[in-house]
């Protein structure tokens, strides 16, 4: 009958403390589970909000100085052609 010692063996480990603590196993670890949740929520809607903000981080002048020769750069030696470029102002902008 050594199956019926162990299991004797196993019942004594349930304190009244375990008795109390067990049940409420799965409320405390779904209050970290959604604590963790609601963190990572946050932190991924400031990681975008920061990334907005560093896109839209540009002014009319930083696209003439640096984009348009970029993009004639890459036209013209995809092409080997030279770039005619006609600019229009729109004055209000």
């Amino acid at each position: 009958m050594p199956e019926e010692q162990d299991i004797a063996a196993n019942t004594s480990l349930l304190t009244p403390l375990n008795q109390f603590v067990i049940p409420f196993l799965d409320v405390i670890v779904l209050f970290i589970l959604n604590n963790v949740i609601l963190v990572f929520i946050f932190l991924t809607i400031l990681c975008i909000v920061s990334i907005w903000k560093a896109y839209w981080n540009w002014c009319w002048d930083d696209m003439v100085t640096y984009d348009l020769p970029a993009i004639f750069n890459y036209v013209s030696s995809q092409t080997g052609q030279k770039i005619n470029y006609v600019g229009h102002s729109l004055v209000s902008i």
